[in-house]
């Protein structure tokens, strides 16, 4: 389908070695997109898509024959990410971004830095590009899905409530460094192992990246921080679904309150959050934490265009969601 990106094949390793004029530029012009990077103020892949809307900087980013070696960590990182999105479609031939580029760009303006929410952002877009971030019924066959909604609209209710869960699986619960303890769900559980495949394919794809660009001979070789290297590249950390049995158990006992949309009611059941999450950190710091990544992956979707298939149950989940928050 139009919607779904190309599989991560050997076919797309392949093209890596065709497709490696990206990022080779002089020095001088990295030096002027990268002052925000430096700072701290947006993460790599932030940095990467909003470099690219900088005209200027576009015209002097293809290689040629007398281009100088990438050197410092930042330039060999920084072409790593962008011949990486090149490979995954958000950025085309000629340096521009895609339609997915542009929407990945919107995604990632908006977040903070603090939050640690750039992977999961770009993860949660490659999982919609794949067409496995929905309320589609994956695992039937097992507990633990939604199970409460109000009258009439109950079964759309558990329906929404399935989508914002499975996107607050690809972040992370803060809690202590104790063993869980709380609510389990076995479909989670299961939609966090597609989750985990995903980031794992992406991670070998962008140490691929890497290593052509070693090989190939676009960056000198004659150093010490590989380790540093590695650690920096990103999809590294696995994930758990914790935070997402944390936003279903939120919104499914919403329906058991008598107006489960009403200010009292959100609040009477985030009280009980700490009954529920004993050794979490803050069971509404960690709801807060979901409905950010929930804002920067559908600020992505609606500049997604046609290239989005689902875009109405988007906009449904979003106004639903903002009565229950």
């Amino acid at each position: 389908m139009r919607n779904h990106p190309r599989p991560l094949t050997s076919e797309t390793f392949l093209q890596l070695r065709i497709r490696s004029s990206l990022g080779r530029f002089p020095p001088s012009s990295f030096q002027r997109v990268c002052g925000n990077f430096r700072q701290g103020s947006c993460g790599r892949f932030q940095f990467a898509v909003q470099s690219l809307k900088d005209s200027d900087f576009v015209a002097k980013s293809v290689a040629t024959k007398d281009s100088k070696q990438l050197s410092s960590q930042d330039e060999l990182l920084a072409n790593v990410f962008w011949r990486f999105l090149q490979l995954r479609g958000y950025i085309d031939e000629k340096h521009r971004l895609t339609q997915w580029g542009v929407c990945l760009e919107q995604a990632l303006s908006g977040l903070d830095p603090a939050d640690a929410l750039e992977e999961p952002t770009f993860l949660a877009i490659e999982m919609i590009r794949f067409g496995l971030l929905n309320s589609k019924q994956w695992f039937s066959h097992v507990s633990g899905g939604p199970m409460r909604g109000s009258g009439k609209i109950a079964d759309e209710d558990k329906s929404l409530n399935m989508l914002v869960s499975r996107l607050a699986c690809i972040a992370k619960l803060q809690h202590k460094s104790i063993g869980y303890s709380g609510p389990l769900s076995r479909q989670l559980l299961c939609y966090r192992s597609l989750i985990s495949e995903v980031r794992s394919t992406l991670r070998t794809l962008i140490e691929v990246v890497l290593a052509s660009l070693l090989l190939s001979g676009d960056a000198d070789r004659d150093r010490n921080d590989w380790g540093e290297m590695s650690i920096k590249l990103p999809f590294i950390d696995d994930n758990d679904c914790g935070l997402g049995i944390a936003v279903r158990t939120y919104l499914d006992d919403l329906p058991l309150q008598a107006n489960p949309t009403s200010p009292e009611a959100r609040a009477e059941v985030k009280s009980k959050g700490k009954e529920w999450f004993q050794h979490s950190d803050s069971f509404t710091g960690n709801l807060d934490m979901a409905f950010k990544l929930w804002d920067a992956v559908y600020r992505g979707t609606q500049s997604a265009g046609k290239e989005l298939k689902e875009g109405k149950q988007w906009e449904d989940a979003n106004r639903w969601l903002a009565e229950r928050r």
